[in-house]
């Protein structure tokens, strides 16, 4: 397929306005984001496809993602049906003039959608007209709900862990000590008698079941030891399995009472999908990864183990 393509997030607005022509809007996201950044960002490029009274078509086939696999899953090779329902036909647009299709480029739409989502009016309607999950992804988490029994008396914390440490322009990660004293208060200040505790760390399970004990409940998904999960593929499908997971993990977070985290897509759109449900809500906060590459690599290590009089974080 040929499509007319507005690369550019800052003048992808202004490249609509001009096609006065176009009826369809095809919408991906490029490969290396992670599977939130992906949900968010194509529910940026629905309302742009509404704003602009456009048909939106989900193409994550002919633009495969991180999640991609390179046989059929679910009897799809796009990535988007392998958990939810389709949103337009790829079919409908194969035969369409060039100058009848706005592409979306492939990148994040910062210039309608960012931090913090729960507060971007348009984006709870968003959602519920267009992410409808198909009926494997809705067994999955009602497996998983069983084994987890999310509830009003259960804090969710999400522990975004080690490679976010070094990504620049990315919001900070909490530390350890930080995500265990946010907890402490809740626990000692609310009716929790449970943790959910969702992270790929390996080694963060060990450290909440040593301090917490029973008290912690957690899915048995694939995480990261000495190597990155996801630069790894140790079992079928593991793309599809890692999205899955997520979005699993994600949805019954958003069932807890209350939720502990730093700021991530995953986070973000747990809150979305919480509706305001939350009777306890912590973010931590520890401001964006900036500088050069040396920079990146050392700031996160120095800014933890500082003291706040130079520069480390809040506790």
């Amino acid at each position: 397929m040929v499509f007319r393509k507005e690369s550019s997030a800052h003048n992808l607005e202004q490249g609509i306005s001009r096609n006065v022509g176009a009826t369809h809007y095809v919408i991906w996201r490029e490969p290396g984001a992670g599977f939130f950044s992906i949900l968010s960002g194509i529910l940026g490029h629905l309302h742009i496809a509404e704003t602009f009274g456009l048909q939106p078509v989900i193409d994550m086939q002919n633009y495969p993602g991180t999640y991609s696999e390179s046989e059929p899953i679910l009897g799809t090779h796009n990535m988007w049906e392998y958990y939810f329902q389709p949103v337009g036909r790829i079919e409908s647009v194969g035969g369409m003039d060039s100058m009848q299709m706005v592409d979306s480029g492939g990148q994040y739409p910062f210039q309608v959608l960012n931090f913090p989502y729960a507060a971007v009016p348009w984006l709870p309607a968003i959602y519920d007209r267009y992410v409808r999950l198909r009926d494997e992804s809705i067994s999955a988490i009602d497996a998983a709900r069983i084994a987890i029994e999310p509830d009003d008396a259960t804090l969710a914390v999400h522990f975004r862990g080690k490679e976010m440490r070094n990504a620049l322009h990315h919001p900070m990660p909490p530390s350890e000590q930080q995500i265990l004293r946010r907890i402490d208060l809740c626990l000692e200040q609310h009716s929790f008698d449970r943790i959910f505790l969702v992270t790929e760390g390996a080694d963060y399970v060990d450290a909440f079941k040593r301090r917490y004990g029973r008290m912690v409940n957690y899915l048995d998904v694939a995480r990261s030891g000495s190597e990155n999960i996801d630069h790894e593929y140790p079992r079928p499908h593991h793309r599809y399995l890692l999205g899955l997971e997520i979005l699993t993990e994600a949805s019954l977070m958003s069932e807890c009472g209350g939720l502990v985290c730093g700021y991530s897509n995953v986070s973000q759109m747990t809150e979305v999908m919480a509706r305001g449900n939350f009777k306890v809500l912590e973010r931590i906060w520890n401001g964006k990864l900036r500088g050069g590459r040396f920079v990146a690599q050392h700031l996160w290590n120095f800014r933890s183990r500082a003291p706040r009089i130079l520069g480390g974080f809040n506790p």
